[in-house]
């Protein structure tokens, strides 16, 4: 079964993501001394969204993730789809969303939601 975020971290993305719609994008930034948070909503499927949240640094002129992830959102919950950061490189796909449903790597896939779940706890005591 997918795993989604704890009622604490899901209320806290929802938080980031409100109100926003297909294509919009913000930054929140309530911290001078905290990264700040990008947050997208990149596509749809069916009644789901595809959402980033990314946190990113500057070196030598490019914009680098630390880390960006992707979230499958809707009615039933957050699940974290994919995780990808920058230095060192690294891109973990642990769901994709397909026309017959969802495809995942269970383990993976829990792995992420695990640190989705500390990440939005940050998130929430850094931006809030």
């Amino acid at each position: 079964m997918l795993s989604k975020l704890n009622k604490k971290a899901e209320k806290t993305f929802r938080v980031l993501l409100s109100d926003m719609k297909l294509h919009q994008s913000r930054i929140i930034d309530n911290s001078e001394t905290f990264m700040k948070v990008h947050v997208e909503v990149i596509g749809k499927h069916h009644k789901s969204y595809v959402v980033s949240v990314a946190h990113y640094f500057i070196q030598e002129g490019d914009m680098c993730c630390d880390p960006d992830m992707t979230f499958m959102v809707n009615d039933t919950g957050v699940y974290p789809l994919t995780f990808q950061q920058a230095i060192p490189p690294i891109y973990q796909e642990a769901a994709r969303i397909e026309d017959d449903g969802v495809k995942y790597a269970a383990k993976l896939q829990r792995d992420l939601t695990r640190f989705a779940n500390d990440w939005m706890s940050n998130i929430q005591s850094q931006q809030f």
